[in-house]
């Protein structure tokens, strides 16, 4: 009666032939389920790879009763899964459209030919007569809505039933994962230490430049202190001291009780990473989300399409599939007789392909790889975006809107074999010794709830614009790089600040008694026992710098990020030195 399919296609074609009324798979082993068919019919001697006439026979006469049965398609996760291949090649064997294509031929003409196999194909991307399916998701994309919604009064398609985030939440099916949102902001400055001043491309050292304060030591040890101290203080205790807490990996977990954040969710993203914390458990609170990256209004506008009803903002332009065709075949990188013989061997039947195959497969895709690779940077990347976007856009839009081109087929099958070799080489930045962090502070900016509430302006989108991204990547100085960065993320530190902790930090490498604490102890141990010697240090000093230290004395976070810079200089340049002999007097 069921049969849950853990094994490998095989397993899922014989329980399509042995008529299972309930099986439970995954869609990736559709693809390779006609391979499981000629397996079967061959038996233990049998070779999917060369089958003989018989076991073609027995395969067909198979997928024909396959095809002749009704099935009700249940998907879960239904935003991930079912605007792709193999969405198509689960349609392809169980739907009745494209097995009435493949009959049809093999009447008329005795065999199929590769022509057979393209309609074949083409059939298997719409809807099919005998497929009822019921699609369950959450974070529904806009693909989602247009591929499983019925029309509505706004005459946009919309979800059949809606469960929504708010009632689950209400009805205690899940937990609130905004109720308890903390927000921490980090503020540097970069400096350049390179006595030159090079040109680097503008967004990759951008992107290089945030790797280094990322991985930069002590912002990690700044973060990972925080993150400890939430959750002694307000997690480990929770849910009978069973609570758990992670850093953005994972899957869902009843237990899960705090997740820290470290990296930017952007839309669904942040939806679905979030939503791991909203499983209920018996003496489960609502959650904990201590994030160092994102905004609380970003987070926002991300839950509010999925809070209530999720709503299409516009519906995908059939159109833009021949646009961007035409745009392709202007550019004239393939040749459409190159397209057409590519066609004519991958379309061909199952059972006539043989392994010399892949070799003329590759034979017609290489030239226009050889074309591509002669484009300046500009073109190459407007090409490939353009290709990319034509193969992603005719997956989908062909499920909805029955095209029956051929010529769209073909082309989509070409550009899927070639997009993998359409690589523009850019190196990584390497900024080497040319940059170092000099100022640092880790803030808490707000704590408390996250309201979502109605919101007639939130929806999603379906692919109604493709364009390309940006062909070229300007170029700039690197200290002009740095300086735009410290303008978005910068300090109120000043240069007197900086040099006034200098001379502290000076005084506290002058103290024998600082010395010896350090090199007999742990930074941990170090820093606990130093800093009323610290703070003294600086009360020494306060005609240098008076506004500086009054702050550090009334106000503990300043306190703590002044502090933990200076210990942490002053126990690495202690530790970095050659060992030191101390007389028994010092």
């Amino acid at each position: 009666m069921v049969q849950a399919i853990d094994e490998d296609s095989r397993q899922l074609a014989q329980a399509l032939v042995d008529g299972t009324k309930i099986v439970v798979t995954t869609l990736q082993k559709f693809p390779f389920v006609m391979r499981g068919l000629l397996s079967i019919a061959g038996g233990e001697a049998g070779s999917a790879d060369t089958p003989t006439a018989a076991e073609q026979a027995q395969t067909a006469q198979w997928r024909k009763a396959i095809a002749g049965r009704r099935y009700a398609v249940i998907v879960d996760e239904a935003h991930s899964s079912q605007t792709g291949e193999s969405a198509r090649e689960m349609k392809a064997i169980l739907g009745a459209r494209s097995q009435a294509a493949a009959e049809g031929a093999s009447e008329s003409e005795g065999s199929q030919s590769w022509e057979d196999g393209l309609n074949a194909v083409v059939e298997s991307r719409g809807s099919q007569p005998n497929l009822s399916f019921f699609a369950f998701t959450a974070t529904p994309k806009g693909k989602t809505i247009e591929l499983f919604g019925r029309v509505g009064p706004s005459g946009k398609p919309e979800p059949f039933h809606v469960y929504s985030m708010r009632q689950a939440i209400e009805e205690r099916f899940i937990l609130d994962v905004l109720r308890n949102y903390t927000d921490y902001d980090t503020y540097f400055k970069l400096v350049k230490q390179a006595a030159d001043d090079p040109d680097f491309p503008k967004r990759r050292t951008a992107v290089a430049l945030a790797r280094f304060l990322s991985l930069h030591p002590y912002n990690i040890e700044q973060k990972t202190a925080v993150i400890i101290e939430h959750f002694r203080d307000h997690v480990m205790h929770r849910i009978g001291r069973r609570a758990k807490a992670m850093v953005v990996t994972s899957s869902r977990q009843p237990l899960l009780q705090a997740m820290y954040v470290d990296k930017r969710l952007d839309g669904v993203q942040a939806v679905q990473t979030l939503s791991r914390l909203n499983r209920v458990a018996p003496g489960k609170e609502p959650p904990f989300v201590l994030d160092f990256v994102n905004d609380p209004e970003d987070i926002q506008a991300a839950f509010a399409p999925y809070y209530d009803q999720t709503r299409l903002q516009d519906c995908t332009d059939p159109y833009q599939l021949d646009r961007l065709k035409h745009q392709l075949d202007e550019m004239q990188v393939y040749h459409l007789g190159e397209v057409e013989a590519y066609a004519r061997v991958f379309y061909l039947p199952p059972e006539q392909r043989r392994a010399e195959h892949h070799a003329l497969l590759q034979a017609q895709v290489q030239p226009a790889v050889d074309r591509f690779n002669g484009l300046d940077d500009e073109r190459q990347t407007e090409f490939r975006d353009r290709l990319s976007a034509f193969v992603s856009l005719y997956v989908f839009v062909s499920q909805i809107i029955p095209y029956a081109d051929g010529d769209l087929e073909k082309l989509s099958a070409f550009g899927r074999a070639r997009l993998p070799h359409l690589r523009q080489d850019h190196e990584a930045v390497s900024l080497g010794g040319e940059v170092e962090l000099e100022y640092y502070r880790l803030r808490l900016v707000s704590s408390g709830t996250v309201e979502l509430g109605e919101d007639d302006d939130a929806s999603v989108t379906s692919p109604t614009a493709v364009g390309t991204g940006d062909p070229e990547e300007e170029t700039a100085p690197l200290s002009e790089i740095i300086r735009s960065l410290n303008d978005r993320f910068g300090t109120d530190f000043t240069e007197s600040d900086r040099l006034f902790l200098q001379q502290v930090q000076q005084d506290a490498l002058a103290r024998d008694d600082i010395r010896k604490t350090a090199l007999a102890n742990t930074f941990e141990k170090f820093s606990l026992g130093i800093r009323p010697q610290l703070q003294k240090l600086m009360i020494d000093r306060m005609a240098g710098n008076d506004v500086l230290v009054t702050r550090c004395l009334n106000d503990p976070d300043f306190q703590e990020v002044v502090f933990s810079g200076l210990l942490r200089q002053i126990f690495d340049t202690i530790e970095a030195e050659p060992p030191t002999i101390f007389s028994p007097s010092a």
